[in-house]
């Protein structure tokens, strides 16, 4: 039975998302609804292909290729194959690295073993003309999926573009359905959040692990434990109404927590 396959760079899909819906590249300051963003993929693509799925195939890249949370939430959607590279600092600017050759390999394998009979490639580097090549001489039909770009401007490469078979652009209404900003929250407001939290926390949390927090904010390098962390991410975004905040008001949470720590501590010591 002939089926598709979808291969979506999400470096891509947040840089140029995030561009024409909100004039930003950065993810940081982005939030994506993964099980929107799948859903949508798949009804535009069982539409035009008028073809089953046989998976969505999702890249991304990691610090020494380790999944995060956000990656694990990805990889338990239903019919999503998650695919990491690495991401490379220089200086104070990250790079990743794999992920391209990871997309090719896979569209060669895929063709190779006749397991589709058509590729939606979601991505604009030219990078991956050889695969898209590849997939072409094994009877595959590519199709490139691309994100609307501002005027006058591209986010595809050219020779890609002129590679693939077919071409199916999102718009900008189509990405908002799955992509909104980062909340941005006033300094007071967000440290007033991270301090009743860590009032919250203390009414449930185990009596050691004051003493463990305490530690930790004395430290040079201030990193909330994982489930901490967690439950922290949780309360805010009850509190907002959002599911991210842009990096500063993040950061002012965590201060407001930690002052609230050390306060405590200082309470506890009079």
């Amino acid at each position: 039975m002939d089926r598709y396959g979808v291969f979506v760079d999400a470096a891509y899909l947040y840089a140029a998302g995030g561009n024409i819906c909100y004039g930003v590249r950065s993810r940081q300051l982005l939030h994506m609804n993964y099980r929107r963003a799948v859903e949508k993929l798949r009804k535009i693509c069982d539409e035009h292909s008028g073809l089953p799925a046989l998976r969505i195939y999702w890249y991304d890249a990691a610090k020494d290729a380790q999944a995060t949370r956000t990656h694990l939430a990805i990889a338990s959607l239903q019919g999503v194959q998650l695919r990491l590279g690495r991401l490379a600092q220089a200086g104070d600017v990250f790079r990743q690295k794999g992920v391209d050759s990871r997309i090719v390999r896979d569209l060669m394998v895929l063709s190779r073993n006749g397991a589709i009979a058509t590729a939606y490639v979601l991505s604009g580097d030219d990078d991956l003309r050889e695969g898209v090549s590849e997939a072409q001489e094994r009877g595959v039909t590519v199709t490139l999926v691309g994100v609307e770009p501002l005027q006058g401007l591209r986010n595809q490469a050219p020779t890609l573009i002129r590679a693939a078979d077919d071409t199916i652009i999102l718009k900008k209404d189509q990405v908002k359905v799955f992509l909104s900003r980062a909340v941005a929250v006033p300094e007071a407001d967000a440290r007033q959040i991270g301090q009743d939290f860590y009032r919250e926390l203390m009414k449930t949390a185990p009596s050691k692990l004051a003493g463990t927090l305490i530690d930790i904010a004395e430290s040079a390098e201030r990193r909330l434990p994982a489930q901490v962390n967690r439950l922290l991410s949780d309360f805010v975004n009850d509190k907002v109404k959002a599911d991210r905040l842009e990096p500063a008001a993040w950061g002012f949470v965590c201060d407001g927590f930690w002052e609230t720590v050390i306060q405590s501590q200082k309470g506890e010591m009079s």
